[in-house]
């Protein structure tokens, strides 16, 4: 997990976008009961408007498998703000 999330990072701060989602999905998919990748895919998304829905669910996933991840639950509330749903839930 930590080597994909690695990958993850790096390719994002190459500005490699194709290649951190690659490999942040093969993490999901690798280790679907780690909140983690879900988490991290949600960061990564969050600039895509067109992934919004997708966000949204990775963020709960996150949450559902550890309800006490905070900065899940702060970007949940941050991308709610942001679509100004932030009293709907």
């Amino acid at each position: 997990l930590q080597v994909l999330l690695l990958r993850e990072t790096i390719a994002a701060r190459k500005g490699d976008i194709r290649a951190a989602r690659a490999a942040i999905d093969r993490a999901v998919e690798k280790y679907p009961n780690n909140p983690m990748p879900f988490f991290r895919r949600a960061v990564l998304n969050r600039s895509d408007p067109a992934l919004a829905q997708d966000v949204m669910k990775d963020l709960d996933q996150a949450i559902r498998l550890n309800p006490g991840m905070i900065d899940a639950w702060r970007l949940r509330v941050a991308v709610l703000v942001n679509d100004g749903r932030g009293e709907d839930e």
